[in-house]
């Protein structure tokens, strides 16, 4: 996996958590305006007479405020799709790092990714885009697929 597409997968999962984010202050000011929308219809109705529990009432279902909140339920209901396009996008992101974990660990290495260079840093060496790869030195001392697959891990941290 290249490093340039995971930080593309990156970049657009932290877009859409900004969008997420933007979605809920909107919501947050849409029920300021709900609330002082309301408050509104209630004093229209006192200051034609009617008391105000039975305006509190009323005005739950004046048309105005039932308008308003069927445009609240379209706002949620994007903001939700935006929560799972980020919740897609981090599996996106963690399928890839195992990727690349898994390819440093076998020393399998895909065509766009960092190519293996020789080296005696610890068995690894950095190459292409920073990325730790599997020296031919340590290559060379596991002769078959089966010790390749049991190699330990590029490093001791946890992918996520």
């Amino acid at each position: 996996m290249d490093t340039e597409r995971i930080e593309g997968l990156i970049d657009s999962l932290r877009a859409t958590r900004r969008d997420v984010a933007k979605a809920n202050a909107e919501l947050g000011e849409r029920e300021i305006a709900r609330l002082a929308l309301k408050a509104s219809i209630i004093g229209e109705m006192t200051s034609k007479g009617i008391a105000a529990t039975p305006a509190e009432k009323a005005a739950g279902q004046d048309a105005r405020l039932v308008a308003y909140a069927h445009d609240t339920i379209a706002a949620e209901q994007a903001r939700d799709e935006s929560l799972g396009d980020a919740e897609a996008l981090r599996f996106r992101v963690q399928v890839a790092l195992l990727e690349c974990e898994d390819a440093m660990r076998t020393g399998h290495v895909e065509e766009d990714a960092a190519v293996i260079v020789p080296g005696k840093y610890d068995g690894y060496e950095i190459a292409d885009d920073d990325v730790p790869v599997r020296s031919d030195d340590v290559l060379a001392e596991i002769a078959d697929a089966d010790q390749l697959a049991l190699a330990p891990a590029a490093s001791d941290e946890e992918p996520f």
